[in-house]
């Protein structure tokens, strides 16, 4: 995803600055928050993978937004590079992977405890009547 699409997912324009995107990350956070739609799996869904695509969106806007607010405001070190040091960037994007796969293993792992529920279930039912049983 581009700079140009986060932008366009947080409903900014190029010149916003950091807090108008934080409150435009906190509007459509409370439009797309996924509690919202607890009535219906399939729109839960749904929302859960647009927050995901908003979070996403808003951390490289804030990242974009930080590094130009730290060069215009010159708060530059002395030998001349900006603060963050590749360490810090390289920590940042690995962050960034470990959060996602962390979230397809929590998400992997609840559906699977999900038909493994259902499964339980239905074989609890087998039994109640009188299906399945070993003789």
């Amino acid at each position: 995803m581009n700079l140009r699409q986060c932008f366009e997912i947080l409903e900014l324009d190029d010149n916003a600055s950091l807090e108008e995107a934080k409150q435009a990350y906190k509007d459509i956070v409370n439009v797309w928050h996924p509690d919202r739609f607890s009535h219906s799996p399939r729109l839960k869904e749904k929302a859960e993978k647009k927050l995901k695509e908003i979070n996403v969106a808003y951390a490289r806007v804030v990242s974009y937004l930080s590094s130009k607010a730290e060069v215009g405001g010159k708060t530059k070190a002395r030998s001349g590079k900006s603060r963050r040091t590749k360490t810090e960037i390289a920590a940042e994007a690995g962050t960034y992977v470990v959060m996602g796969v962390c979230s397809f293993l929590y998400n992997t792992i609840r559906h699977v405890a999900g038909k493994t529920e259902e499964d339980a279930q239905d074989t609890n039912r087998d039994r109640r009547e009188g299906r399945g049983t070993k003789k």
